[in-house]
Order: C-alpha cells, then sequence, then structure tokens
C-alpha cells in the first residue's frame, strides 16, 4: 500500500510538472553566435505564454561569469500570446575560446513551478582562429630596389571585424596598413617594400603583427636576400607653367644582366595630360589613382632612360579658345529686343469689310536703355483704313498701287526691361488678306544695326 502510495506522489508530480512546461514555451534564434574574445554573442529569445490569463515571466541570469543585456528583467506576455526580445552575452576575460552552452531559466512570477530551461548554444573564437595569413614574396629579393609583397588574410568564420592594422617589419622596413574583412572574405594586401640600410644575404625574418587598439596576432614569416647587379638611378625632374618633366635614367654597372621595375603613380587627372616615351607595360587602377609600371632587362653596362611628360597648356590655350568663341557668338548673336505680333480679333462688318485687330509686344532683355528704335510692320493686300493706335501712333506709308501699306513707330527711348504694347485696327476687303507678315524692329548696338523680326501669324478668309 505505501509503494503504491509513493508512485502516485511521483506520477503525480511529474504529471504536474508536465503541465506547467506546457504552459509556457521557449526558444531562441542566434542573430550572431560566434564571437572574438571581445565581441558581443546576440540572440533573439521568444516566450510564449499558453496561459488563459496575462502572466509575467522573470528573466533569470544564466552564468556569473558572463556579462550579459537585455532589453527588460521581466516580461509581460497577454494570454496565448508571444513576446521577442533581443539578448547580449559577452565573453569572460580570461576565458579560453571554446564552445560554450549558456543555460536560462524563464520562470511565471504568478506561479514558480511555471518555468523552462533554454540553452543558447555559442562560439568564442580567438583572433589567431579566426584569421589565416600568408605572405608571397619572390626568390632572391634585391634589396637596392622597392619590392612588392603580398600579404593574404582569410577569414575563416562568419564574422565581420573592422578597424584592424596590419603591421608589416622587419630590420630594414616597417609598413602599416589599415583593412576591414568580411565574413569569409580573403583580402590581398599589396605592400610596396623599400629597404633601408646594409641588408644581408640569405634567409631574413620578417614579422607579421595585426592590431584591434591591443596586439591579437604576432607572426613570423621568412624572406630571401639574393645577390644583385649594381644599378644606379637618377632623376632629372623640369618644370615651367603647367608643364612637368622627369627623366628616370637606370644605368646597370654590374656584371650581369639586372631585371628592373619602375612604377609612376598619377591621379586620374594627371593621366588625362601625360604622356611618356617609353610607353608603360602595365597600367593598374588603385584606389583612384593609375600605376605606371615598366619592366625592363639591362644588360651590363646598358642605360635605359623614361620620360614622362606631364602638359595642361594646350588644353587650357584650347579651352580658353572656346571660352572666347562662345562670348564672341553671344556677343555678335544675342538680339536685346523681343518682337511679337498676335492677332486678337478678327469681324465681318455689316458692308461686307472685314476687320482685324493687331497687337506688337515690343520687350527690352537687357539692363540697359536703348536708344533710337524704329518699329516696322507691312500690311499686305488692298486695307481700307489703318486706325485705333493707342498711345504710340505710327507713320502710314501706302504704295501707288495701293496694294502694300507699312506702319512705322519711331521710339526714342526703351528703358530696361520696359515693355510696352503698339496696336492697330485694319479694315480690308474680303479673300485679300491671307496671312500677317512678320513685323521688323530695328536698333543700333556699338554703332552697328540690329534687326529683329517677330513671329508670323496666318489668316484663314
Amino acid at each position: 500500500m505505501k509503494k503504491k502510495l509513493f508512485l502516485l506522489v511521483i506520477f503525480l508530480i511529474l504529471a504536474n510538472q508536465v503541465i506547467a512546461n506546457e504552459l509556457i514555451e521557449t526558444s531562441n534564434e542566434p542573430i550572431q553566435d560566434t564571437i572574438l574574445p571581445d565581441g558581443d554573442a546576440k540572440f533573439y529569445l521568444t516566450i510564449t505564454n499558453n496561459q488563459d490569463f496575462e502572466d509575467t515571466f522573470r528573466i533569470e541570469k544564466p552564468s556569473v561569469y558572463w556579462e550579459w543585456l537585455m532589453e527588460a528583467d521581466s516580461v509581460t506576455i497577454p494570454k496565448k500570446s508571444s513576446e521577442t526580445i533581443e539578448i547580449s552575452f559577452k565573453h569572460f576575460e580570461g576565458q579560453e575560446p571554446g564552445d560554450y552552452g549558456l543555460s536560462m531559466n524563464v520562470v511565471s512570477t504568478t506561479n514558480e513551478s511555471i518555468l523552462n530551461d533554454e540553452l543558447f548554444e555559442l562560439k568564442v573564437v580567438s583572433y589567431n582562429q579566426a584569421l589565416s595569413t600568408e605572405l608571397i614574396s619572390s626568390e632572391n629579393i634585391n634589396p637596392n630596389k622597392e619590392s612588392l609583397f603580398r600579404i593574404n588574410i582569410r577569414n575563416n568564420y562568419d564574422l565581420s571585424i573592422n578597424n584592424l592594422s596590419l603591421v608589416f617589419l622587419s630590420d630594414y622596413f616597417e609598413k602599416e596598413e589599415f583593412f576591414d574583412i568580411r565574413p569569409y572574405e580573403t583580402l590581398e594586401l599589396e605592400l610596396p617594400i623599400e629597404f633601408e640600410g646594409t641588408v644581408s644575404e640569405g634567409d631574413t625574418p620578417v614579422f607579421l603583427k595585426i592590431y584591434d587598439r591591443d596586439l591579437v596576432i604576432d607572426r613570423e614569416e621568412s624572406i630571401n636576400i639574393g645577390y644583385f647587379t649594381d644599378v644606379k638611378g637618377v632623376g632629372s625632374p623640369e618644370g615651367g607653367f603647367l608643364y612637368t618633366k622627369e627623366s628616370v635614367i637606370r644605368t646597370n654597372n654590374g656584371n650581369t644582366i639586372s631585371h628592373e621595375n619602375y612604377m609612376k603613380k598619377l591621379s586620374f587627372i594627371q593621366k588625362l595630360f601625360t604622356s611618356t616615351n617609353p610607353v608603360p607595360d602595365e597600367i593598374t587602377n588603385e584606389n583612384g589613382n593609375y600605376i605606371l609600371m615598366w619592366s625592363f632587362d639591362l644588360e651590363p653596362d646598358q642605360t635605359k632612360t623614361i620620360e614622362i611628360k606631364t602638359n595642361y597648356r594646350d588644353f587650357i590655350f584650347l579651352f580658353s579658345l572656346a571660352i572666347l568663341l562662345i562670348i564672341w557668338l553671344y556677343y555678335f548673336l544675342r538680339r536685346d529686343l523681343f518682337l511679337e505680333k498676335k492677332v486678337v480679333s478678327m469681324k465681318k462688318g455689316d458692308d461686307g469689310i472685314y476687320s482685324m485687330n493687331v497687337v506688337l509686344t515690343l520687350k527690352n532683355k537687357t539692363l540697359k536703355n536703348i536708344k533710337n528704335i524704329k518699329i516696322m510692320d507691312r500690311l499686305g493686300g488692298r486695307v481700307e483704313k489703318v486706325y485705333h493706335f493707342g498711345t504710340f501712333e505710327p507713320k502710314i506709308f501706302k504704295s501707288d498701287s495701293g496694294k502694300s501699306t507699312k506702319l512705322v513707330w519711331n521710339l526714342s527711348n526703351l528703358n530696361k526691361r520696359e515693355e510696352i504694347i503698339l496696336k492697330y485696327t485694319m479694315k480690308y476687303k474680303p479673300n485679300i488678306i491671307r496671312s500677317v507678315p512678320s513685323a521688323i524692329v530695328k536698333y543700333l548696338r556699338h554703332g552697328r544695326a540690329v534687326y529683329v523680326k517677330s513671329n508670323r501669324a496666318e489668316i484663314f478668309s
């Protein structure tokens, strides 16, 4: 009997625990679950309240050794609903990199038997694990000239690592390069190096040091310094107004063939106006600049000359000439006055004679007064009468045959930006006038007569 009672108690406890666990559900989704020792792991934590009433759930800290941050220590969730919050974990100082599982309890504040345990799995990697490096250099490096080293850096994880600096150094040189690297990216850094001091031949140790504020990677490599010919190089720069010339002379004073490289960096603008003799063997674009490279062999006692000329004079001359031409064309082709002609109305009288009202608009487009202006409007066909001139009355001229009539207005002055209206009414016999000819304005500009025509309007009988 006692045994049965004990089993019943155990069964009730387990059943109550199962029911309690079903009343709350938790899950997590990683935002960043692989981190460096100084990085932050981030997760989304989703809590589902399956109860029939609103409840508040307390989130208990997973470990005293980890720094952690979340939006709130407790979350109030309506019945049959879910809430998602963001949680961050920071690796504690002194702990070795590796795989970690952090367990976090989510507990109901209404009934502490309603709880769930959520496990967060994350990986902490060292910089030495995260970044692989490979040094690429030629054999038998010539310390007497600039050498190009390539360093490949690979990011082995799904991490974005920014604001790093690489220091490449030895007893004879030191070079620093700043870089960022994306997840799983392989970055190639090209470092031109000039050796200083007396360089011994043979294998020479070099060091690759990577800093993220502090030194995080320190690796030793080896390069081979060889025997080389004695090549002397001189440069003779010349300069003048908008013109530069550089002559690079290399002479092999040794007793064997020397394989030479010469590089010249030019900006985009400089390259447009630069000519070389001979032409470079290779041109590459690097960060908006152009690198011109010549590669050649020098026999013993042989001399090689490279000429680089940058000449802005021809461009400036042609550009100035074009500006002067534009100014000249504008000066001689511009029109200071604007003349527009409009037929505002036309009707037939009781006597069968048509009348037409015409308006001329004259405007001074300049900021100066224009004097002695003459406007002429020619009326085609047999015009019976011209009248209603408004403020300005023209002189009327008729041909002997009567088939042509001219109206002439003489204006002594038209102020800057001023606009005047000239108008008249004419009577004519039907089917005689089919179009209105253009009016013409004449004025003097620096003693030269300038004519401006108005538009031409068609009249349909």
